[in-house]
């Protein structure tokens, strides 16, 4: 048993004790009431405005400008997807694949000829004013620029020669035209026109169907 002064004493700190919780727990409240008021404010700041500082980086994307492309341009937004075909070649009837897609806000048309095979190649089409020019990255090591012809049937897209980087002169083996005819929706045909040492060498056809 211990004395009645010691039993006193400890029961007077324990009340002590007791009688500061309530006064620990309501600052420990505050403060977590504080912070999350806190973190309320940077997240309503964070949907907010943004602010551009020099050489920050920020920028608004609803204060892009909307450009619309060209008449010319529209045609090839059609041929969207993946395609799939026939390909007569120099060496032989093979079997081929294309896919489309868009990109900078519908403003570039970028086409990939045998995706994932050794022999990949892209081109790239878009506007320039009211043109229509198209790069073709070539397994060749070069890259020939073409430029939309104006014609009286707008199914059939002619692209022709204009310059092109990795190539000295039209000598230089390069493609040199590409005529896309839109036969229908689901049906399309490439004709690719080989130039070497100034003539044409040889003309590969794409004959492609629209996969669902």
């Amino acid at each position: 048993m211990f004395p009645k002064q010691d039993v006193e004493t400890i029961t007077r700190s324990l009340e002590r004790k007791d009688a500061m919780k309530p006064r620990r727990n309501l600052r420990n409240a505050l403060k977590l009431l504080s912070g999350i008021g806190i973190l309320g404010m940077l997240l309503v700041g964070c949907q907010g405005q943004v602010v551009d500082r020099p050489g920050s980086g920020a920028h608004k994307e609803h204060q892009m400008p909307q450009i619309k492309p060209s008449a010319e341009f529209e045609p090839l937004r059609a041929l969207v997807g993946k395609w799939k075909g026939v390909g007569q070649m120099p060496e032989g009837e093979q079997d081929v694949e294309v896919e489309y897609s868009l990109t900078a806000a519908g403003t570039v048309l970028t086409e990939t000829l045998a995706p994932g095979q050794p022999h990949e190649m892209l081109s790239v089409y878009h506007g320039d004013g009211p043109q229509v020019i198209m790069t073709h990255y070539c397994a060749f090591g070069n890259q020939p620029r073409m430029r939309l012809e104006k014609g009286d049937d707008p199914k059939v897209l002619r692209f022709v020669y204009m310059d092109g980087t990795s190539i000295q002169s039209e000598d230089d083996p390069h493609m040199h035209q590409l005529t896309l005819t839109l036969v229908d929706a689901d049906h399309l045909i490439h004709e690719w026109v080989f130039f070497d040492k100034g003539k044409s060498s040889h003309v590969t056809r794409f004959d492609l169907q629209r996969q669902k």
